[in-house]
């Protein structure tokens, strides 16, 4: 009887103490999850701070590439920052530029917590999108003879050319340094097109909708105009314009025929024809845009020993022909015939002369894309 009194005790008393460790341990696992949730909230709160660290380093330098495993009271932050085209972490590349994709890891003890951002820049005014080609096209292009197309000494842009219907090529002696889309058909015996970058190994050539390209009507500026010409206005000696914060604006109610040089920052706005022909040379002021903007109400002609700096628009036609150079850019809303031996230099068209016209060229403020934790 003793004994079976003495088992049942420590029976009792061994489960007594098996539920005192159950209850314990369930204690403790508790006490480390709350812990583990702590750390955690406190591992994602200081990932959230670090995006912010990074756009307030941004906006004060667009080069600065982040900081790894810094201590920060509690825990340590890493933050990384890359440049990306697209607007979501991990996204297809969208063309997009000034964009920042930023990386926000925050841990605390064994708890890490990662936040991605994309993250834009302050952005300088840039020209709409139909002027950002080295030639585009309402109708039909078409490429005839020895016709280099190619970026201006700067191979981080692509002398890209495109034709709202037909691209069309002749012969072999052309070269494009850029992509070259159309909106019906191509039109080549010789795909001649290569692009200076080009890092997501697209075709050289390919169908797009066609592109805006907007009516310019020149009699809606006459008011902003610094002179005016009631008639043709013929140009055969050297000219001096403005400067690009503050460029000569010449309004033509008539033809300009252009035979001189100029020098500086100007725009003409022509109701008529702009006839480019002899000698003429329009001198180069800023390498990394346009500095005269040409923009007819009718067409634009090229032919002779011509050297040309500057961006064209002509609501017609653009043809030209013989040794013709601009570095620059030309978009018609209706057709582009180059014949002969002419050169593309393709040079991005300046702001400065299209915020006027056409009010895309404006500046974009900092802004979060996307967020994602």
């Amino acid at each position: 009887m003793g004994r079976m009194l003495l088992f049942l005790v420590l029976g009792v008393s061994g489960l007594f103490t098996l539920a005192t460790l159950n209850i314990n341990y369930s204690s403790v696992r508790l006490t480390n999850t709350s812990l583990e949730k702590f750390e955690r909230t406190q591992a994602a709160n200081l990932a959230s701070s670090g995006i912010n660290l990074a756009i307030s380093k941004l906006n004060l330098d667009t080069t600065w590439a982040g900081i790894n495993g810094q201590q920060f009271g509690p825990g340590s932050l890493t933050l990384t920052v890359a440049t990306t085209t697209s607007q979501y972490p991990g996204g297809p590349n969208m063309g997009l530029t000034s964009m920042r994709l930023i990386s926000s890891t925050g841990t605390v003890n064994n708890q890490s917590v990662t936040i991605s951002s994309v993250f834009r820049l302050t952005t300088n005014p840039t020209a709409p999108p139909f002027l950002q080609y080295a030639m585009a096209s309402g109708n039909d292009l078409q490429l005839q003879g020895s016709i280099d197309v190619r970026d201006d000494n700067n191979t981080n842009w692509n002398a890209n050319i495109h034709s709202n219907n037909n691209l069309q090529t002749t012969g072999n002696a052309y070269s494009v340094r850029g992509f070259g889309t159309y909106s019906d058909q191509l039109e080549s015996s010789k795909n001649n097109f290569s692009p200076n970058q080009n890092p997501n190994s697209l075709p050289v050539n390919y169908k797009i909708p066609p592109i805006t390209i907007p009516v310019f009507n020149p009699t809606d500026y006459l008011s902003i105009a610094t002179n005016i010409s009631n008639g043709d206005l013929t140009v055969t000696g050297p000219m001096v314009l403005g400067s690009k914060s503050n460029p000569v604006i010449y309004y033509v109610n008539g033809n300009l025929n252009f035979r001189g040089s100029t020098t500086g920052y100007g725009i003409f706005i022509v109701t008529g024809n702009i006839n480019f022909n002899g000698n003429v040379t329009v001198n180069s002021q800023d390498p990394t845009a346009s500095n005269i903007g040409f923009y007819a109400g009718g067409n634009i002609q090229a032919s002779g020993n011509i050297n040309l700096a500057g961006q064209m628009y002509a609501s017609q036609n653009i043809q030209a022909s013989g040794n013709f150079t601009l570095i620059g850019s030309m978009t018609a809303r209706n057709n582009i015939q180059l014949s002969g031996n002419p050169t593309i230099r393709y040079r991005p068209a300046n702001s400065s002369l299209t915020k006027q016209f056409w009010p895309t060229a404006t500046n974009l403020r900092p802004a979060v894309i996307s967020y994602y934790e």
